[in-house]
């Protein structure tokens, strides 16, 4: 996947940070019959995200490209109401699936790619297949706290860094 950004992303790291403190997990609301497993589909993803998204200022936004060789990609965009924006373009490879013409089968795989590719830019989370997770926001991986993500969101965004806490003087071992 390829990205790019618009000159500045400050204001859209500041609202995106803000969106993923409150994000509650998309639900596992599908079932793959052929892995038998279950997995969040795109109304899930989009649900999950949509208030938060809309109440920061942040939208989606998905469209098809193709280059000179009929490569076909998908384009997901973050933007921002201040003009900013962050898109990664990704490659859609379409396999022929049995029963289905070229189309249907482009369908299938836009979808799927649509799917993932909200997730990763918004970092949409999946609730646990015990349901353990389904009512409550992700846990920040140990060792890591939302001020720690706010910062790592700064620093992408060019925004200056707080000055650092002075560190009191370590105590004298006898």
């Amino acid at each position: 996947m390829t990205t790019e950004q618009s000159e500045d992303i400050n204001e859209l790291a500041a609202a995106l940070a803000k969106v993923q403190a409150g994000m509650r997990p998309a639900a596992k609301d599908a079932k793959n019959p052929h892995l038998k497993t279950m997995y969040a589909d795109l109304t899930s993803i989009v649900t999950a995200l949509q208030p938060a998204l809309g109440n920061n200022g942040l939208a989606i936004l998905q469209t098809t490209e193709s280059d000179s060789v009929g490569t076909i990609y998908l384009a997901t965009t973050l933007a921002h109401s201040s003009g900013q924006w962050l898109r990664g373009r990704l490659r859609v490879e379409v396999q022929p699936a049995k029963g289905l013409n070229i189309a249907q089968s482009l369908g299938l795989a836009l979808t799927y790619c649509r799917r993932y590719s909200i997730a990763a830019m918004v970092m949409v989370c999946t609730e646990d297949d015990d349901g353990n997770g389904a009512g409550s926001p992700p846990e920040a991986p140990r060792g890591t706290t939302q001020q720690a993500m706010q910062e790592a969101f700064e620093a992408l965004a060019g925004l200056p860094k707080p000055p650092p806490e002075k560190e009191q003087p370590k105590a004298a071992t006898p």
